[in-house]
């Protein structure tokens, strides 16, 4: 078993397939919380919850996923503007 764990942990398509559904829950999970715990409205509560999966998919992709390492800070502030601006031009799309 834990054999079989490591196997698929290494496999670089299955981790981003995994991490991108956890992101997906994370985007439902917040836009439900958001509209019925917190009674935001509708439109409001899809953006913040699309930001905030954005900001666990940025996380957990450069450190699960793709393991990024030994970046600067600007080196990692010009990764995260580039990820977020390729998920925002998606999310006007979504919007």
């Amino acid at each position: 078993m834990k054999n079989l764990i490591k196997k698929i942990y290494y496999n670089d398509i299955v981790r981003y397939i995994f991490f991108g559904c956890l992101t997906v829950a994370v985007n439902l999970i917040s836009f439900y919380i958001l509209l019925n715990t917190f009674k935001i409205n509708l439109d409001t509560s899809n953006i913040l919850s699309i930001i905030i999966a954005l900001i666990f998919a940025y996380i957990t992709n450069t450190i699960f996923v793709f393991h990024s390492k030994g970046l600067s800070f600007t080196e990692r502030l010009l990764e995260f503007i580039k990820f977020i601006m390729a998920r925002l031009f998606t999310m006007f799309f979504e919007v």
